[in-house]
Order: structure tokens, then C-alpha cells, then sequence
């Protein structure tokens, strides 16, 4: 039993489902098999798309528009690297990102994760925007079908999605391959028995937006294999190991990662204390989003099938409760998560003041923490100080799109004190910087840090594109002005979106799509100009998610 926490300022409802105990082994499982790939949508569809998102008032036009270019530059990246052909396997782990049968963009969850919520996310836009409906139900299959991949891959029943598996689709990553010649092997290494936060988080998002667009069809004469799951069935699995899994109730909040076995050691009180682990804001950011996403759910079947009930009302029958159940106990989760990220992390106060900065990771078990002492390290009480605008930004993000800020805690602060913290706001005496472009972004380290760290000659700022898209969600769930103040213009949007138009202008690569026409891919970083799947996949996706996604 978890007690519930209340606190003054709004919450949020999330879910908790059903845990499903069981033991799992990896099987020798055939992806995709039987279908054939997704035919590529013409050039003149896509030129013809572009053009109307160009001239046409439209809402979030520029943002829609740039992740339909990423996501065909994505697709075109099948077989595309110097080292291999379309014909090729294995794939290069780092320069192809697309195999067409399977619709994965390889063999990890989160990169994966986050091109499906681009995918579902663009066909809703485009069938919104009534536009091209054959691309928007293109994009549909696309997801579906990576759907059900990504499950058969990465999902363990009792656990959840691991790190990563082997598919025999990439190449292996040791020191002949792509990888090891760009000195990241280990980055790109199989983990099957480690889950994180963040990616299960990631991927009960993806699937509970696919299960919005997606009317499923009865699966009962099916024999449970995860490929022959529908998406609901995909998504109540997920949802159920996630918040078992990830959610430690002793300390309120939810755990980085899991191990296969850990439960067990934690029910037995074997082994390490579970809660010695390191604790992420970023996780708890993930988290809420996700289990927000699934009580959005709940709560609108109850609507939809009980004439505008809600699921507070929901006892008629032993289905209703337990659904009623659910929503309680992972609203409890919830609450109990945001508490800890307003306050153990240092949030509210933060967004109140600006003076004393939140840190990004609480308890330092396996994290790199050179300010701490050897001992200080195994303390998992002490606070890791150092951050990043990846993690700030996807927090503030889930404040915002949350409604956490209450009394003094200030929405206009924390984006504002963000700002700050990270150069957004131009300045031209500020010698760490080259050109107004990167003024305008936000840099990757704080910059007192950053200056601190840094000798003559110093160098320019490094602002990540990922960073920049989740930094234009922010800016679209909060407007770019404060009516409360007179309707006056917000630090740190303020040009903004200049700023980072020009920088995906500048920076981005052009890449020949099939059936000719080209699309563009994000470089990494200013100061890391290579074009990676992970800066494309989480920019399409940041680019269109937005607060009403989670809201209800």
C-alpha cells in the first residue's frame, strides 16, 4: 500500500496495471516475417507537402514539416552508409538507420521509442491539417509495424524492454565494425539483462498514442506470442512491468534501472539495496509523461463507454474497479514522483528563486562524480551537481505540461532562470560564443560551469539539436509571452525560434530520398557535425509532442 501524498498545486493521474510474474528466456524469434517492405511515398507527394506547409497558414506548420523531412531521411538511410548496399546485411550500426521490413531504426528502445511517437504523432498532424492522408496512414503501418518489432525484440514478460538485443539486421559492434572504427563500440553493445527508466518510459508513450489512432481487431483466437499482439494488449504489458518495475516505493520515486532478478532480490531482501541506485530527474520526467499518458487512456474509455462517466465513478462492475484501482494507485506514483522532483531534486525552489540549482541526479552507485570524495561516492544521499540542458529541458517540459508549479513556483521562472543558466538569450560580449545562431541555443553545459571548466583560448559553446526541438515544445506548452504580466515577452524564447530554424538550416545534411527528392538529417551537435540517429529520432519526435498529449 502506498499512502497518498497531497500537495497544493495541481496533479496529474496516471495509471498502475496489472503485474505479470512470470519467467522469461530469449527465444530465436523471426522479425517481420512475411511482410514485405513499406513502399516509400513518392517524391512529388513529399514535394507537394513541403510546399503547402510553406505557403499555408498552419499551425506548428514548421515544426510538422521539418519531422516528415527527418523521417524520410531516416527511411532513406536503409543500406545507405559507404559500407554497405541496399542489399547488404548487416546494416551499418552507424550510418543506417531504417530497415524496411521491420520498420526498426535499430536494435536499442529509446531511439526507437521516439521514432514511433514522431510516426503516430505526424499521421494525426496530417490527417488534423486534412493533408496527404496517403502519407498520415503510411506513417500509421510504419508504426504499427515497429510496434510489434520492437516488442518482439526488446520485451520480456515480468520485466519489460531490455537495453538492447542482437537482430542479426545490424552488424555486431566490435572493432572492425562502424562503431568500433568511430572508437563507441560499447555504446552500441547488446544488454539483455539491464532495463532503464527512461526508454520503458519512452515506449509506454509510443504505444499508448498508437493505441489512439489504431482500432485493433479481435486477437482472441491468437496464441499470445508477441507478435501477435495487438497494440492494447502491447501497451497494458508495458505499462504493467514499467510501473512495477521502475517504481521504488521506499524511496517515492522511480529507479534509473533494473536488473532481471532484481525484483526478486528485493522481495527477499537479498543482494544490493535496490535504492542505493542512482535516481534521475530525466526518469522521473519520462515517468510522469508516460503514466500520464496511460490515466489519459483510462480515463476516456470510462468516458466513451459509460455515457461522459468518469473513472472516479467507475464501480458497476469488478472491471471497473479494478480499473478504478489502477488509476488511484499509479496516481499515487505520480504524486509521490512529482513531490520528489519539486523538492529532492530541487525544482520548485529553484523555479522560485533561481539561485540554488537543481541537480539531475540524486545517489552516485556508478556515475561519474568528481566533485564527491571516494566515500562521498558510495553515500547514495549525495547529489550529483553537474547538468545538462537535455535533462533540464525534458524536466521542465513535464512540469510545465503537468501543471506542477504552484504558489511561488513560477512556470515563467523556471524557463526563465533555464535561460540563464544555459546562454539563450543573446549577448554579444559573451566571447564563448560564434555567431548569433549559437546564441540563440541552448548550450549543452551551464555556463559558469562551462567557464569554469574552460582555459584561453575559449571555446564556442556545444549546443545539441535534440536539446534545441525539446526546448520547442517548451516554448509551444508555454506560449511565448506571460499574460499574467501584461502578455510581455518570456526570456528565452525570445528569438528562439530563429535561432534554431537558422541552426537546422545551417546545419543540417541533405540526403536523397527514394523515388528521388532529398530530406534532411540533423547533425549531432555545433560542435559535433555528424549525423547520428539519435539526434533524429528524438528532434522529429520533441518537434510535435505536445502538452495536450498528456493532459485530461
Amino acid at each position: 500500500h502506498i499512502t497518498m501524498i497531497t500537495r497544493s498545486y495541481q496533479r496529474f493521474m496516471l495509471t498502475a496495471c496489472v503485474c505479470i510474474s512470470s519467467q522469461w528466456t530469449v527465444k530465436s524469434l523471426q522479425l517481420g516475417s512475411g511482410l514485405s517492405p513499406l513502399p516509400a511515398p513518392s517524391s512529388a507527394l513529399l514535394s507537394q507537402l513541403q510546399k503547402e506547409l510553406k505557403q499555408n497558414d498552419i499551425n506548428n506548420g514548421w515544426e510538422l514539416g521539418t519531422a516528415v523531412s527527418t523521417l524520410e531521411g531516416i527511411r532513406s538511410r536503409c543500406g545507405s552508409s559507404p559500407t554497405t548496399t541496399e542489399t547488404d546485411t548487416p546494416l551499418s550500426l552507424l550510418h543506417d538507420f531504417h530497415d524496411s521490413q521491420t520498420g526498426l531504426c535499430s536494435e536499442g528502445v529509446w531511439h526507437n521509442a521516439m521514432l514511433g511517437i514522431a510516426l503516430v504523432k505526424s499521421s494525426q498532424l496530417l490527417q488534423t491539417n486534412n493533408q496527404s492522408p496517403e502519407l498520415a496512414t503510411h506513417y500509421q503501418e510504419w508504426a504499427k509495424r515497429l510496434a510489434t518489432n520492437l516488442y518482439t525484440l526488446n520485451y520480456r514478460p515480468g520485466f519489460g524492454f531490455v537495453k538492447r538485443t542482437p537482430s542479426g539486421i545490424w552488424e555486431a559492434p566490435n572493432e572492425g565494425s562502424s562503431a568500433g572504427q568511430d572508437g563507441q563500440p560499447e555504446f552500441y553493445a547488446p544488454n539483455e539483462s539491464v532495463g532503464t527508466c527512461n526508454a520503458n518510459a519512452a515506449a509506454v508513450v509510443f504505444l499508448s498514442l498508437l493505441s489512439e489512432i489504431c482500432v485493433d481487431e479481435d486477437n482472441e483466437g491468437g496464441d499470445g506470442n508477441a507478435a501477435d499482439c495487438e497494440v492494447s494488449h502491447m501497451l497494458e504489458n508495458c505499462a504493467a512491468t514499467f510501473t512495477r518495475q521502475y517504481f521504488d516505493t521506499k524511496a517515492g520515486r522511480f529507479r534509473y534501472q533494473r536488473r532481471v532478478g532484481d525484483d526478486e532480490k528485493e522481495e527477499q531482501g537479498d543482494g544490493e539495496p535496490i535504492t542505493t541506485k542512482p535516481f534521475r530527474a530525466v526518469d522521473q520526467a519520462m515517468a510522469i509523461l508516460a503514466c500520464s499518458r496511460i490515466l489519459k487512456l483510462i480515463n476516456d474509455n470510462a468516458v466513451d463507454n459509460d455515457n461522459n462517466n468518469t473513472v472516479d465513478n467507475m464501480v458497476d462492475n469488478q472491471r471497473d474497479a479494478v480499473q478504478q484501482r489502477r488509476y488511484i494507485e499509479t496516481r499515487t506514483m505520480a504524486t509521490m514522483t512529482a513531490e520528489s522532483l519539486m523538492d529532492d531534486f530541487g525544482y520548485g525552489m529553484y523555479a522560485t528563486e533561481g539561485i540554488n540549482p537543481p541537480v539531475n541526479t540524486i545517489g552516485a552507485v556508478g556515475v561519474s562524480a568528481p566533485k564527491l570524495s571516494p566515500d562521498a561516492v558510495l553515500d547514495p544521499d549525495k547529489l550529483i551537481t553537474t547538468r545538462n540542458s537535455w535533462h533540464d529541458s525534458i524536466v521542465c517540459f513535464t512540469i510545465l505540461a503537468s501543471k506542477m508549479c504552484s504558489g511561488g513556483e513560477s512556470p515563467r521562472g523556471l524557463i526563465q532562470f533555464l535561460a540563464r543558466d544555459y546562454g539563450i538569450v543573446a549577448n554579444p560580449d559573451d566571447k564563448g560564443s560564434v555567431g548569433a545562431t549559437r546564441q540563440l541555443l541552448l548550450s549543452h553545459n551551464v555556463l559558469k560551469e562551462l567557464d569554469a571548466l574552460q582555459k584561453p583560448p575559449v571555446k564556442p559553446r556545444n549546443s545539441y539539436s535534440c536539446t534545441q526541438a525539446v526546448w520547442n515544445a517548451v516554448q509551444r506548452t508555454q506560449g511565448e509571452v506571460d499574460a499574467k504580466q501584461g502578455n510581455k515577452p518570456i526570456p528565452g524564447f525570445v528569438d528562439f525560434d530563429a535561432g534554431f530554424r537558422a541552426f537546422q538550416e545551417e546545419t543540417c545534411t541533405s540526403t536523397r530520398v527514394d523515388n528521388g527528392g532529398t530530406a534532411m538529417l540533423s547533425n549531432v551537435a555545433t560542435d559535433y557535425p555528424n549525423v547520428r540517429l539519435w539526434a533524429n529520432t528524438e528532434t522529429a519526435a520533441w518537434l510535435l509532442m505536445d502538452a495536450n498529449d498528456f493532459q485530461f
